[in-house]
């Protein structure tokens, strides 16, 4: 079947903020409208990131929002996933899905250039397809590619071998991580450990020039940029600041134009709002921030105390205190904004704390002769002033049950590697689950076998399994009949709100914050991981 390619780049003016298509929590363009005319004033864009300094510029394993805001600046996707749930070409030029439904075939883009002057080609594509895609994002229909086969130097055929619904097809030409590589500096290589991750070449906008760790990252024009006229302007700066409340004030003095994923406490937010000289947006792709729960802690694996748990939480509270009234609470593992998957229609925890400590008591774990029920190990992620605080409150939720907790709020790194590779936690705070779109694969993965990978971040950190969830996830995989499709991905949710693995607890739409002269043109769902070759700067 001939798959729509692409759709005219255009802009819709609403007020000082751009916003194209109606999906999700998504900012798509930033104030302004496109302009042929060279802007004047600086050519330089600086920006930042509300997450910690990341450890490295790219993540081939995936290593959350710091290393795919700088890596989409230099490396590309075949395709681009857009707010309206389209995908526009990036790389592929054009593509026909095959009737069968178990192959595509791709035409690239022609005299395209690698940074370092290399041709790009579907050799490219073809070992970025089978070396780095299948190998570290486990995708389930990845699991039927049976071939890649390279006509020419700009046209290949995807095989699969047995049907794949189309959108999972396209979705995974234009995943999160899924960029194409260069083959000539990745194969026969480590791609995890390969120190071409620190400075990456891609075939993007921006050229990787230097790091100066803790302090900046720089980026320079690509003067061979497919994209006649972009980059428009010459450099961009991604600062990293240690403290989150700098950046604010780094806005104010003007050293900063543009933001990204909440790059200011919530608190300086309403102040922000009140400067004319800014724009501020919650319009951004937005996220859950979900508690987890390790499984293999003997009393955890309990699906009753699990529950029992989340009773005890007052995600209202939380909403409205700690996040300052800018999230809300989650109902779900799909969040509310997509219109098309989204069910209330799930297993609720309404705030009864009474409720929690009865359902403890008939799990078997009432208050002993020491006055506790169990311990546990508690960890917020640090890569949000949000998180720590909400460390804080569940601990003093679980100990109002009778059940100390030793909170750890550990950087960056070691949050990681305390979720993902130690599993050194009871029960976790952190960023994780909902989608804007389709839950497979990225969703499932937090559900699934194929989530648990030791090392490889944001995946099943609960290291829950079900063969009912397996089951699902492998129905809903191969599933092509939109009305099918979507009882069985609601399924998915009602089995993911009952086990409760891991519990969302509220949904959080990112903020932006940009200086009003900048204009960035985008049509992308995740408006932080695109581009930005058409950034401009001046009145």
């Amino acid at each position: 079947m001939p798959i729509l390619q692409s759709t005219p780049s255009t802009s819709v003016g609403i007020g000082d903020i751009m916003v194209r298509g109606t999906v999700g929590l998504c900012i798509l363009l930033l104030s302004g409208c496109h302009s042929a005319e060279q802007p004047r004033g600086n050519r330089t864009l600086t920006a930042t990131i509300g997450y910690p300094e990341p450890h490295t510029v790219f993540a081939p394993g995936g290593g959350g929002g710091g290393p795919a805001f700088t890596s989409s600046k230099v490396l590309e996707r075949l395709a681009r996933y857009n707010a309206d749930q389209t995908f526009s070409p990036v790389l592929a030029e054009r593509w026909v899905i095959a009737p069968d439904a178990k192959s595509i075939d791709l035409v690239l883009r022609k005299n395209v250039k690698w940074h370092d002057g290399k041709p790009f080609t579907a050799e490219d594509v073809a070992f970025s397809v089978r070396d780095y895609w299948k190998k570290y994002y486990p995708d389930s229909i990845l699991d039927f590619l049976e071939d890649v086969t390279v006509k020419s130097p700009t046209e290949l055929t995807i095989r699969f071998s047995r049907p794949v619904p189309e959108f999972s097809l396209l979705k995974l030409m234009a995943g999160p991580a899924n960029y194409v590589l260069p083959k000539h500096l990745y194969e026969g290589k480590d791609i995890l450990l390969n120190p071409v991750n620190n400075a990456p070449v891609g075939t993007g906008p921006w050229k990787f020039k230097q790091w100066v760790r803790g302090s900046y990252e720089e980026f320079e024009k690509n003067p061979d940029y497919w994209v006649r006229g972009e980059p428009k302007l010459d450099k961009l700066i991604v600062r990293w600041w240690r403290e989150p409340a700098s950046r604010a004030a780094a806005f104010e003095t003007g050293e900063l134009d543009v933001g990204v994923s909440n790059p200011v406490p919530l608190g300086d937010v309403q102040r922000l709002q009140k400067n004319p000289k800014l724009n501020v947006s919650f319009q951004e792709e937005g996220l859950a921030v979900s508690v987890y729960f390790n499984v293999h802690n003997p009393v955890l694996s309990d699906r009753r105390v699990r529950q029992a748990l989340l009773h005890a939480i007052d995600k209202k509270f939380i909403a409205d205190t700690i996040y300052h009234g800018l999230a809300k609470p989650a109902t779900g593992p799909i969040l509310s904004s997509d219109k098309l998957y989204y069910t209330d229609q799930l297993p609720r925890y309404d705030y009864d704390p009474k409720l929690a400590a009865r359902l403890l008591d008939e799990a078997g774990y009432s208050v002993k002769a020491d006055g506790t029920r169990f311990r546990v190990n508690l960890v917020a992620s640090g890569w949000s002033e949000e998180n720590g605080k909400v460390g804080s409150y569940l601990k003093q939720v679980l100990g109002d049950l009778k059940i100390p907790a030793i909170l750890r709020v550990p950087d960056r790194a070691n949050s990681l590697k305390a979720l993902y590779t130690d599993y050194d936690f009871d029960i976790a705070y952190s960023q994780g689950g909902g989608t804007p779109d389709e839950p497979v694969p990225e969703l499932a993965l937090l559900y699934t076998k194929a989530g648990i990978s030791k090392g490889l971040i944001f995946r099943n950190a609960s290291r829950y399994t079900s063969p009912a969830m397996e089951d699902l996830v492998g129905k809903i995989t191969v599933e092509v009949d939109p009305a099918k499709r979507k009882q069985l991905i609601q399924a998915f949710a009602r089995l993911a709100m009952t086990d409760v693995p891991e519990a969302p607890i509220v949904e959080w739409p990112a903020h932006i914050i940009t200086q009003r002269d900048v204009r960035i043109n985008s049509q992308a769902a995740a408006f932080y991981t695109d581009s930005w070759g058409s950034a401009t700067k001046g009145k």
